[in-house]
């Protein structure tokens, strides 16, 4: 997962028990509820979206995301764990239409394109998927993951010295 993510709030949320969420979201959509600081908004459509997506609740995700780039447009992050809760619906197409938002504001995080690599292997998009991983690789060319799901992606293809020459490169 991107640096950026890993943040106190996500980690805060993502060990928190289901009640400690449902109390937050419910602080938080009655703010939302009211007339909101456009400020504030901002910052809990987003942090609802996190809550809603840590419980698996992607629908919902996809909504508060929605809700906060109708506000902020450029927010890389929302974007990004937007294209999560796609991807966990199988709604792959519209998970690339994310992942290119994220990578149209920050294209220098290799978990992106490792992201944007993964759906469009699962879409059997092969040659994109490849040159997804390449970038991701070329940010930082330890990303095993990226080397992994690429020599998978050779595999597929039926090209397998290739596929072992590039599974190689996984630590």
């Amino acid at each position: 997962m991107p640096s950026d993510l890993s943040s106190n709030l996500y980690n805060t949320y993502q060990t928190s028990t289901d009640q400690e969420r449902l109390n937050r979201l419910t602080e938080i959509s009655s703010y939302l509820g009211e007339s909101p600081d456009p400020i504030k908004a901002s910052e809990l459509w987003p942090e609802k979206g996190l809550i809603h997506a840590l419980g698996e609740e992607y629908e919902e995700a996809i909504t508060s995301y929605d809700k906060a780039l109708e506000i902020k447009s450029d927010d890389h992050q929302a974007w990004y764990i937007r294209g999560h809760a796609l991807v966990n619906l199988c709604r792959y197409e519209e998970a690339i239409t994310s992942y290119d938002k994220v990578l149209e504001f920050n294209p220098d995080d290799d978990w992106f394109w490792y992201n944007r690599g993964f759906v469009l292997g699962s879409l059997g998009r092969y040659e994109e998927a490849i040159t997804s991983y390449d970038k991701a690789l070329e940010i930082k060319p330890d990303q095993n993951e990226a080397w992994y799901n690429k020599s998978c992606i050779y595999a597929l293809q039926g090209k397998i010295d290739l596929a072992l020459e590039t599974l190689e490169k996984a630590k």
